[in-house]
């Protein structure tokens, strides 16, 4: 009988996490996730309003000079780097309508590029010129990506709990 009692309570208290979790945190993370999502979208616009050229650079604002060119838009991503010493970012122009900001970051040894949209996208700098600008084009290829969230979303809010 004890052991049925004790059964009983770890059902109960199991019962009870779960109602719990049902009540409070999942709707807590799809909220969560939608913001995330509504972030990404707009982000999405933001790149479809300053599209990629198919045989060009889309031009890249640094310190306050406007660069058509993709060597001279790395160089000078290289040089706005070397003067960052410390890892609060330190805005440094623009890039297809994202918000450039680059801080170091000490335990990597690296300089990191921050895109500020709605939401925030990195992209680790190296050394080669051209090699950065093709990684924060991957970075901004990334927000594709979220397309999947929103589907995973929609399918978790259009399942109904059981009520027990």
């Amino acid at each position: 009988v004890s052991k049925l009692k004790l059964m009983k309570a770890d059902h109960q208290s199991k019962q009870y996490r779960l109602e719990d979790q049902l009540l409070k945190y999942f709707p807590e993370e799809i909220e969560k996730h939608k913001g995330f999502i509504q972030g990404f979208e707009a982000d999405l616009e933001t790149l479809a309003t300053h599209p990629h050229p198919e045989d060009g650079f889309a031009g890249m604002e640094v310190r306050g000079d406007t660069l058509t060119d993709k060597e001279n838009a790395g160089a000078a991503l290289l040089d706005a780097c070397k003067e960052i010493k410390n890892s609060e970012p330190v805005q440094i122009g623009s890039y297809r309508g994202f918000a450039m900001s680059v801080f170091f970051d000490a335990w990597r040894q690296e300089y990191t590029l921050l895109l500020k949209g709605k939401m925030t996208h990195r992209a680790s700098l190296g050394t080669d010129p051209r090699g950065n600008l093709t990684r924060i084009d991957n970075a901004l290829t990334q927000i594709r990506k979220s397309e999947h969230f929103s589907g995973k979303l929609s399918r978790i809010s259009g399942q109904r709990p059981y009520h027990c």
